[in-house]
């Protein structure tokens, strides 16, 4: 698909999908517009915003590949 001017495309939040404003299912959060694929992606970040954008619990500490391996 190509688009006529670059504000006209948003990332999809939930799977990364590159999408049209004209075309995409919308959701309003927090005073922001969000664009997303389909539907099925707008009732997932509706569900759980934070999990999309940021706000949702994050590992404070993640294993490395030797930590893991060694125990």
């Amino acid at each position: 698909m190509k688009y006529k001017e670059k504000d006209y495309i948003f990332k999809d939040p939930v799977c990364k999908m590159v999408v049209s404003r004209l075309t995409a299912a919308t959701c309003d959060y927090e005073g922001k517009t969000y664009y997303f694929c389909a539907e099925i992606c707008r009732d997932k970040f509706t569900s759980k915003p934070g999990k999309y954008i940021g706000e949702w619990p994050r590992p404070t500490y993640e294993l490395t590949y030797e930590e893991d391996v060694r125990g």
